[in-house]
């Protein structure tokens, strides 16, 4: 029995030493998540088919046709997840992750651990809290979002701020300045307003301006307040 004031609920979670070959037509009533360990396989859903080695994971919608198996002769091993809620839909709109996709991610990231830690601590317990499922699954789809590269393709959110980090320092020192605009900040990293902006909605959604605009009101209002700001306790 799910708890109905948890956001989120885990359905399963586990380990597949050898995954079999799997063929739903009709999906899965669940949001799920499959990764691999070892070997290889291939997955195909709608009219893509993509390959899923080491570094890579799937996330498939609730009823969205898909099947999957292991590539060639060889052994394919995976990490699942499924799971669901009463925000699950909200909150995987909200983040950017309702569509079915593959991902890729570095080595040694935290998408390499934190789906299998999650499910051995779900089989370590007899019975986790909707509260504790709910922090499992909210650790991994921030973890996904945030070092999950979709398609495989361009770099993660967490390499796209350390890109922005110089233009961050530099901001510290100059945001009180009314005459520095969008300009100046793209000056800083040397890139055209374009790309800048290109750089803001992806990472914070929103555009350059209002991102500096939000960092004078709310150091401003720090300052009425009497609070003291620490360097790098930047609101995102």
């Amino acid at each position: 029995v799910f708890e109905p004031h948890a956001p989120f609920w885990i359905e399963s979670a586990g380990f597949n030493p050898d995954q079999e070959p799997i063929v739903r037509p009709a999906g899965y009533g669940w949001y799920h998540w499959l990764q691999t360990k070892d070997g290889e396989g291939e997955a195909s859903f709608g009219d893509r088919t993509c390959r899923l080695p080491p570094g890579s994971g799937l996330m498939l919608l609730p009823h969205a046709p898909h099947r999957y198996r292991a590539v060639g002769d060889g052994r394919w091993s995976t990490f699942y997840l499924t799971f669901g809620g009463p925000l699950a839909g909200q909150v995987m709109a909200l983040l950017g992750l309702d569509v079915n996709r593959a991902y890729r991610w570095d080595a040694g990231c935290p998408l390499d651990a934190v789906v299998p830690d999650a499910a051995a601590r779900l089989a370590s317990r007899e019975r986790l809290s909707g509260l504790d499922m709910s922090v499992e699954v909210y650790q991994f789809l921030v973890a996904l979002k945030k070092h999950g590269r979709p398609d495989g393709a361009g770099v993660s959110i967490e390499r796209l701020e350390q890109r922005l980090a110089p233009l961050f320092a530099w901001l510290d020192r100059h945001y009180a300045n009314p005459d520095v605009g969008v300009g100046d900040m793209a000056a800083v990293l040397g890139v055209s307003t374009r790309h800048l902006h290109e750089l803001f909605r992806r990472v914070y959604g929103c555009s350059p301006y209002r991102y500096l605009l939000g960092q004078r009101l709310r150091r401003d209002l720090l300052g009425e307040l009497g609070g003291v700001e620490g360097e790098g306790h930047r609101a995102h």
